[in-house]
Order: structure tokens, then sequence, then C-alpha cells
């Protein structure tokens, strides 16, 4: 069984959005051009946009990102397997829930576009990232073998390096919360740097 028929076994029906709308735009502009667009240049808000609209597209993609990576490897994080982190299934089940209560309340994110956002959304923007970074944390801790075993630690650090660009961007979180993702966050940012020296070199 490859991964995306395990991913299929996600908690949480994946949300999408409706074609015409802001959000259905903002959505193809920012995930349709994956793999040929540098992921630093996704993440910044394209022009004339909405922040809040941008937050929400970005929220609620990369909810759906997470609770496939989780699915994917949800039958081997129990109790027994993952017993420093023993609480970890139920916490992050409960998580997957109360995000997704948070996004279907039009009261903190309105579902028209002609709503106006409340003055908290910015508080409850910080609170998901911060806590979606937790499931990143836990599954390098203790499902990357796993994930490598079955040919999707690919797809997980692709997703990872953008969530981790789009929080960085945007001062989502505090830079002590990276701190259980350090190593990886480290990898990371070397390839980048060792990037951008190839372009300027090909440049020259």
């Amino acid at each position: 069984m490859n991964f995306f028929s395990r991913g299929q076994k996600t908690f949480k029906k994946e949300k999408r959005f409706k074609e015409g709308t802001i959000r259905f735009g903002l959505h193809k502009q920012a995930f349709g051009t994956l793999g040929s667009t540098n992921v630093r240049d996704l993440v910044v808000l394209p022009e004339g946009e909405d922040l809040n609209e941008w937050f929400a597209v970005n929220t609620i993609e990369f909810y759906n990102r997470v609770n496939v990576i989780y699915a994917i490897i949800s039958e081997s994080c129990t109790s027994t397997t993952c017993p420093k982190m023993s609480a970890a299934p139920e916490y992050i089940e409960r998580l997957l829930n109360w995000i997704e209560e948070i996004v279907e309340n039009p009261k903190i994110f309105p579902q028209t576009e002609n709503e106006k956002y409340p003055k908290s959304y910015k508080k409850y923007i910080k609170m998901i990232f911060k806590r979606l970074l937790r499931v990143f944390a836990h599954v390098y801790a203790n499902h990357f073998d796993e994930m490598r075993e079955l040919g999707a630690d690919s797809h997980l650090n692709s997703c990872y390096k953008h969530f981790l660009f789009f929080i960085l961007h945007f001062k989502l979180i505090q830079k002590t919360e990276l701190a259980p993702l350090q190593s990886i966050n480290k990898k990371i940012f070397e390839r980048e740097k060792s990037k951008r020296k190839k372009k300027s070199k090909k440049k020259k």
C-alpha cells in the first residue's frame, strides 16, 4: 500500500474552495504552481490581495495537508508505539477537530466575501499554526523512518518546508517554538542557501 492510498483515510474530509471565489483564486495561485516556483516566493501575499483571505486559504490548505500526513501514520501512532508522547494520538485528533470547528465558524472565519473578519482573527491563526507545528514535530521525531519506508518522506519535507517559510515570513510563531525541529530547519536553510549560490553563479 503506498502512502497516498493510506492518506485517503483522513480523519476529516478535505476542505475545498468554491470555484469563482476569491479564496479559490488565491488557492490556485498559491498551490497550483508548487514545484515550479520558489517556495519563498509562494508564501508572499500577492499584490493587491487581502491578507486575511491569504491567511484563510493557507490555514485551510495546511490543515488539509497535516490531516493527510497524520492519516499516513495514524495506524502506528498509539500510546504503545509512542510511549514518550502517549497522548499524541488523542491530542492530534482533538486538534484537527478544533481547527475544523474554527474554520467552519462564520464568526471567526467569514464564509462569504462581504463579511468582516473579527479583531481576534489573527490570534486564532497564530494558535492554529503553533499547534500544527507540533504535529510536524511529532511526525519527524517519532515517525520519520516510517514515512521514509512508505516513500512519503519527500512529501512530508516539501509540506513542512512550505509551512516553515510561511510562518516565518508572517511571524506567526515565536522562534523558540521551532526548537524541536532545529536540525530539520537547519538542513532546509542550508539547501536553500546552496540553491541561491548556484543560481547566482549561473547568472554570472
